[in-house]
Order: structure tokens, then C-alpha cells, then sequence
């Protein structure tokens, strides 16, 4: 099953050697020599913003007022605040080395074990707006903000200090 629309803004090869594009309304997927056909496809959202596949295969997609999408290759299931996610605009994903899905939404940090979502937020230790969620080689989250950098210790959100004067960086500036 593919799954169309109009405009792209990036692409996506997943493990199993399929290419996802990521589309302004939908998704489609071009895999094996197959060419889209007009017609066959479902319609996601107006806006799907980001595509994450984890490690048991499901693609994630983030989307701009739906949620969290997953694709498992046969249906499509939608998380949203109603079901514990911490915002509907959903702007990146990382699975840690458990095996939990981290959601970044402009709203906050949610992480998912595969039964229930769990929110984090200020008590947590994060604060302003998500940028990006990140698992390193070590498997250690990290959430860029706003304004700042945090790592995740289990527990807790701990800010990583920037050796760098920050008042001065504007989200569009480039560092040497």
C-alpha cells in the first residue's frame, strides 16, 4: 500500500530497502522498481513534518495538528493528546536502547514503551519549546529547547551547558 501527495520535503530509506517521501498531505512509497500509481493512496494529515523508523520496523510520522502516526505496514494508528502525548504538532522522534519511543511535540518531551505514553515537562527538568530529540551511540537522549541543551539521566532532564556566550545566538545563526 503507498500512501500520496503533492509536495516533499525530504526522503527516507527504510531498513527493508523501501524509500518513503515525505509529502506536504501524505506518504508514498516507491519500493523494488515500482513506480506510484494515481489513486492508491490515504491521506495522513495536511501536514506531515517529520518520518522515524524503529527498530521493529513501524514508521512514525509527525505531523502539524494529528500527532504521532505509525505505520506498521498494514494500518495506521494515530497518538494524540488524548491518548497522554504531550502536544499534537509533532516534530521529531529517537528510540533509546530499551526500545522507547521519544516524541519531541512543540508542547514537550513524551516518551512511549509500547502500551502508554508518559509526559515530560517542567518537573522533569525541560523547559521552552522542542526543537529535536536525539539518542547517541552511547544511547544517551538529548533535547535541544529554545534556548538550551538537556540530557536525559534516567530520571531527570540535566542542562548541558554551552561553552558559549548564547544571548548572542539567534536560531538562524551558524557556528564556527
Amino acid at each position: 500500500m503507498g500512501l500520496f501527495a503533492f509536495a516533499t520535503s525530504h526522503i527516507h530509506r527504510c531498513f527493508s530497502g523501501l524509500v518513503w517521501v515525505p509529502l506536504v498531505l501524505v506518504w508514498i512509497s516507491i519500493g523494488h522498481g515500482q513506480q506510484p500509481k494515481s489513486g492508491q493512496g490515504k491521506q495522513i494529515a495536511d501536514y506531515v513534518v517529520e518520518i522515524f523508523e524503529d527498530s521493529r520496523g513501524a514508521l512514525w510520522m509527525g505531523t502539524m495538528a494529528k500527532g504521532a502516526v505509525r505505520y506498521d505496514g498494514n494500518e495506521l494508528t494515530y497518538f494524540t493528546t488524548r491518548d497522554g502525548l504531550s502536544g499534537d504538532t509533532v516534530v521529531s522522534f529517537a528510540e533509546d536502547p530499551n526500545g522507547h519511543l521519544w516524541i519531541g511535540t512543540q508542547s514537550g518531551i513524551s516518551r512511549f514503551d509500547g502500551d502508554r505514553i508518559r509526559r515530560f515537562g517542567r518537573a522533569e527538568g525541560l523547559r521552552g519549546n522542542v526543537g529535536q530529540v536525539f539518542v547517541d551511540r552511547d544511547g544517551q537522549l538529548w533535547v535541544c529547547m529554545d534556548d538550551a541543551v538537556f540530557r536525559y539521566d534516567g530520571t531527570r532532564f540535566i542542562e548541558f551547558k554551552l561553552p558559549i556566550n548564547t544571548d548572542e545566538i539567534t536560531s538562524y545563526a551558524v557556528l564556527k
